[in-house]
């Protein structure tokens, strides 16, 4: 996982039509489902996201949903993150949508962006490969 998501960043780096994509379904998002996410992230200073930075929003979003093979989306927030929000204390209304949802904006969220990266790359959530960059 920890080598997809970063293989993720490097793609939405040099690849300006992904980062609108990206911008696009992120701000497409049920708000309680964004909510969640970057209340996820500011629950673990550790990580030291700045969620008024909404390039580093919709950068770490994309890596979250790209980060392991689709069918592994909805079990990953509905699980191991749902867990991880709760124990730190993040606000249970939004935990409670996460879980009775079963994580389905994520799940769509990432259904598009797996859809682009296939297309355009020929690689897919969970699963980076070698490819050439070509003018």
């Amino acid at each position: 996982m920890f080598v997809a998501h970063e293989g993720f960043h490097g793609i939405y780096f040099i690849d300006p039509d992904f980062r609108s994509k990206v911008a696009a379904v992120y701000r497409s998002m049920d708000s309680r489902a964004t909510a969640f996410l970057e209340s996820y992230f500011s629950l673990y200073d550790s990580l030291g996201y700045d969620t008024a930075d909404a390039y580093l929003m919709e950068n770490e979003f994309m890596a979250y949903m790209l980060q392991q093979p689709l069918d592994k989306v909805g079990p990953y927030f509905t699980g191991i993150i749902h867990e991880r929000f709760l124990r730190n204390g993040g606000n249970p209304s939004l935990a409670s949508y996460i879980a009775e949802s079963g994580a389905s904006e994520f799940v769509r969220a990432a259904e598009e962006l797996n859809g682009y990266v296939f297309t355009r790359w020929g690689i897919a959530g969970g699963r980076v490969g070698l490819f050439s960059i070509s003018d």
